[in-house]
Parts: structure tokens; C-alpha cells; sequence
């Protein structure tokens, strides 16, 4: 009969377990991700023995998953043990967290009956133009990397082919994105010149049109403003019997960088025909709260773009 001895300064997974708060499950797991691995393994029975020095290293798991760090980033961060990298990580965290309760917010004004901010409408006509696109179906979390990336690549195709690019950029929303749902969505630079087009970079004419806005700070480009926003200009639309006819889009007109919070930065604009062939452009009513839901807002809530 074969005894197996526990050598000597060593842990048994029962005893890290209990030292650690770490569950044997948990434990079996880090050990199959390459986290925590032991420091010897019986060939024998297949036990697994700590050295007490990794006590520490558990317990920091252990700490990072109570903050709810996903497994792959705590493999990172103990790679490297850079605080940086968990700096950051936790600032990701924070903003996710606000932009999640910016649509608590906007959810309770819904279900409360409660009254909405007033978000001021306006209209303009847009004369045609030549524009730079690039598409890509795009989930709502990664909208605020995705149109700054996309900008940054259209400016600079246009640099390349002598184009000289305006100072507005725009992205259209051509249907919804969701955490669960990729939608699609153009990102535009209007240009003067002459530009090729590439398997990424679409050139054609956006057509002239009426156009609803509303206009917000940078401060306001997350949610609920930015939701008040597109449901206020939709809801604006609709009660004057105009009827929508390019998709909705976000308009950038400021430096993103230098600008500070309260300084506006971003139209929320719906393209649309005037009721009874009407070609003038006025001012708009001030718009309250709009039909829940209406528009892409759902779908950008919480979405901070810095283009």
C-alpha cells in the first residue's frame, strides 16, 4: 500500500482554501487558468500542494474578484503588477458604473410619470455635400472607441488623397446597438477635392435636407441628457406631421479635447421633409420629453464619444 506524505512547508488545497476565503472550486479553476498554479502535484493521488508564499498571491485574487475584475485582466495585472493597469481598469469601471445609472435615471423619469427637461429644438436646412464614410455594425459599449478610431482614419485618408476635410464630423445611426445587438452605423467627414474611394472608405453625396436638432454641452453626451435629447427632437418631428427621412445622427462640431463640460459640442439631429411641401426653416418649439424610446437614444445611453 502506497502512503502519500505532504512534504513538508507545504499547503494542501483545503488549507489555502481556508486561509485564503478562496472555495476549492475557485481554486481548481485558477489552477486550469494559469493564475494560480501549485507548487507541487502528487503524481500519485493528484493532490495539490501550495507553497505559503502563494497565500499572498490568492488572497490578491481573491480581493480582485471581490471587485469584480474579469479573470483574464487579473492575469494581466499579475504579470505585471503594474498599478497602472488596475488605475485604469478601475476608472473604466467608474465610468461604465455612471453610464449605467444615467439610464436608471432616464428608466425612473419613464416609470415615475415624472416631468422631463426641456431640451430646445431647432431646424436648419443642410445643403449637399460630399462625404467620406465608413460602416460597421458596432455594439453600443464599443461606440465610444469605434466613431473617434473611425474619424481619426477617415481624416487621415483624406490628408493622404490631397482632400481638405471640414471641420464637422458626423455619425449616422442606421439602426439600434445594444450590449446584446451590433447595429449599424456610418461615420462621416464632409471634404472638398477629389478623394478614392477604398474598400473601407465609401465617398458619395449626402443629399440636402431639413433637419431637427438639438444641441447639448459635452458634459450631456452620456446619459439620460443624451436619450432626453434624441427623444425630444423625434418627439418634435412627429408632432408637427413632418416626416423623417434620412436616419438620425450625431453631429460634432467642437474640439473635443479642449473644450471643457459645459460648452456645447454635439447635435442630435433628425433629417426631415416639411408637412405640406413647406421649405422654410425656422426656429422650433422647445421640446419636452418625447416618446420613450424613440430613435437610437436607447442605444447610446451612457455612449461618450470624443471624436
Amino acid at each position: 500500500m502506497t502512503t502519500t506524505h505532504q512534504p513538508p512547508a507545504l499547503l494542501t488545497i483545503g488549507q489555502l482554501a481556508e486561509r485564503s476565503g478562496l472555495s476549492l472550486k475557485a481554486l481548481r479553476l485558477y489552477d486550469e487558468l494559469g493564475l494560480l498554479p501549485p507548487a507541487r502535484v502528487d503524481p500519485a493521488s493528484g493532490y495539490r500542494y501550495y507553497d505559503a508564499g502563494q497565500l499572498d498571491r490568492a488572497r490578491l485574487i481573491g480581493l480582485l474578484r471581490q471587485v469584480r475584475m474579469p479573470l483574464a485582466d487579473i492575469g494581466a495585472l499579475l504579470a505585471d503588477r503594474d498599478p497602472e493597469r488596475l488605475r485604469a481598469w478601475w476608472r473604466a469601471e467608474a465610468d461604465d458604473h455612471q453610464q449605467r445609472e444615467g439610464v436608471v435615471r432616464y428608466l425612473l423619469t419613464e416609470l415615475d410619470g415624472a416631468e422631463r427637461p426641456v431640451v430646445p429644438v431647432l431646424t436648419r436646412h443642410v445643403p449637399d455635400e460630399k462625404v467620406a464614410t465608413t460602416s460597421a455594425h458596432v455594439l453600443q459599449p464599443d461606440l465610444p472607441r469605434y466613431i473617434p478610431e473611425a474619424i481619426g482614419r477617415l481624416r487621415a485618408h483624406l490628408e493622404a488623397c490631397g482632400a481638405t476635410a471640414r471641420d464637422i464630423d458626423w455619425t449616422v445611426y442606421h439602426s439600434t446597438s445594444t450590449t446584446d445587438s451590433a447595429g449599424l452605423v456610418e461615420v462621416c467627414v464632409p471634404f472638398s477635392g477629389t478623394v478614392q474611394p477604398t474598400t473601407e472608405v465609401t465617398v458619395r453625396v449626402e443629399p440636402a435636407h431639413h433637419e431637427a436638432y438639438a444641441r447639448i454641452t459635452k458634459g450631456e453626451v452620456r446619459a439620460p441628457h443624451i436619450m432626453y435629447a434624441f427623444d425630444a427632437v423625434a418627439a418634435w418631428v412627429a408632432e408637427h406631421g413632418h416626416t423623417r427621412t434620412l436616419d438620425p445622427r450625431e453631429v460634432y462640431f467642437a474640439d473635443w479635447v479642449a473644450v471643457d463640460e459645459s460648452t456645447p459640442a454635439v447635435d442630435i439631429a433628425f433629417p426631415f421633409a416639411p408637412a405640406g411641401g413647406d421649405g422654410g426653416t425656422a426656429a422650433a418649439d422647445g421640446a419636452g420629453a418625447g416618446a420613450a424610446g424613440t430613435g437610437p437614444s436607447a442605444a447610446l445611453a451612457g455612449a461618450e464619444v470624443a471624436p
